[in-house]
């Protein structure tokens, strides 16, 4: 039986609708696969480690995220955007945007390590900041754009479930008290390599052998459309992760271990906007190039449901989070669960901005995450740099709310300025990467 179509041939909105919700619910199951063993080890860690250990192995992964975004470059994006407007060729594709990953990814580690002596001299948590230099080459970004853009995410979801699966597991048995947190790191990068070879032999087995070369005005033709992304990501880690980074130079350890586990919790429902952008990127990537009505309404009824979502999550975790923290731990920080009702109230603003920033380079808009981005880590770390002094993590968490609210006005007006004219999509320049 063939699909439901309509007039013209193409695949009528129910069936899209079908696939949208299939994709979507993938990219949650990948995410949450992250999430939840993620969750799970700070959470046992808090318990098992003492607060400036733990503390000390959040901030490490705060700095690991930071220069593994800026290792990526943005090239990921171009990639997934690439192969996703010619799958028919992938293969050559994924090995030009693999190799080019691997010399920036190279390059960024060598900075890592060569800030080593100057940030991380603490004989006590070295290791755990030396050995988390290994996820910058190797994590969950490596080598995911080529499924992505063929829309083969169910496998991604499926390989992410048994990668940290791995993670959780081996995280519970082998990391038991403060000598064993550098293992923490080691296990991360074991799970990314596990869960990059399960892709990797899919994709050889389904779409063929690639080969690992790129000529240098390939190169260069990707590094000029992936600079902004990668700029951008970088910021956007930063401005992502500059609470525990500003609480770790004002505060110390101590603080961070605090702040850390309601974060988790606000990350972890902010993060659902991030997943319905991967959800819709590459459908959205290619209406930009046909049918720029249809695109604008359909963001915004996107978007609508988004925001329905966010109030939810908002809601709940202001009502029911302070309650929830109280029943898992024993020890119980007032400033913690303040904390995390001014976290709540960021997420009515954190999860659409992290759905519009995921769909911007679909939209060829790669160049305003940078600047979106200074404005959020400007306003977001100046003000917590004032209020940590006088309100500790809960200044904090003001300075989140404030930022989150400034950056989704920005995204707002700007998604509006970009698809208020129809005609503005009518003279597209041909692809220089994929040409």
């Amino acid at each position: 039986m063939r699909p439901p179509t309509t007039e013209d041939g193409s695949p009528s909105r129910t069936l899209e609708f079908s696939r949208l919700l299939s994709s979507f619910s993938w990219v949650v199951t990948a995410n949450l696969a992250r999430q939840v063993a993620f969750l799970i080890v700070n959470i046992v860690l808090f318990e098992r480690l003492s607060n400036s250990q733990f503390g000390a192995v959040a901030l490490a992964f705060g700095y690991m995220q930071v220069f593994a975004g800026l290792g990526e470059f943005g090239i990921r994006q171009i990639g997934w955007r690439e192969v996703a407007r010619h799958p028919e060729r992938a293969v050559e594709l994924t090995g030009s945007f693999l190799v080019a990953k691997g010399i920036t990814g190279a390059l960024s580690t060598a900075l890592y390590l060569a800030l080593f002596p100057w940030l991380w001299s603490d004989p006590s948590t070295r290791w755990v900041y030396l050995t988390y230099g290994l996820g910058i080459v190797i994590n969950g970004g490596t080598f995911d754009f080529p499924l992505y853009g063929l829309q083969r995410i169910d496998l991604f979801a499926k390989f992410s479930l048994v990668a940290f699966g791995f993670y959780l597991v081996t995280c519970l048995l082998f990391v038991q008290k403060d000598d064993h947190a550098w293992l923490v790191p080691v296990l991360f990068a074991a799970s990314m390599a596990l869960l990059c070879g399960l892709e990797l032999r899919w994709f050889w087995s389904t779409q063929g052998y690639f080969n690992l070369h790129i000529d240098r005005r390939a190169f260069s033709a990707t590094l000029r459309q992936s600079w902004p992304l990668g700029v951008g990501e970088t910021l956007n880690r930063l401005a992502l992760g500059y609470p525990v980074l500003l609480i770790g130079w004002c505060i110390g350890s101590e603080g961070v271990g605090h702040y850390r586990i309601v974060e988790l919790c606000y990350s972890f429902l902010a993060q659902f906007g991030h997943m319905f952008a991967a959800a819709v990127f590459s459908r959205v990537s290619r209406l930009f190039r046909s049918q720029h009505l249809g695109l604008r309404r359909e963001l915004s009824i996107m978007l609508l449901l988004l925001v329905s979502a966010a109030l939810l999550f908002s809601g709940t975790t202001i009502l029911a989070g302070p309650a929830a923290y109280q029943l898992g731990f024993d020890h119980i920080n007032a400033e913690s669960l303040t904390a995390l009702r001014y976290l709540g109230l960021a997420l009515a603003f954190a999860t659409p901005v992290r759905f519009l920033k995921g769909l911007l380079s679909s939209l060829d808009q790669q160049t305003t995450l940078p600047v979106v981005n200074v404005v959020s880590l400007g306003l977001g770390g100046a003000i917590g740099w004032v209020l940590l002094q006088s309100q500790g993590i809960v200044g904090m968490a003001i300075a989140v709310v404030i930022s989150e609210a400034t950056t989704l006005i920005l995204l707002l007006a700007k998604y509006w300025r970009s698809l208020r004219h129809p005609g503005a999509a009518a003279d597209r320049r041909k692809d220089p990467v994929a040409s």
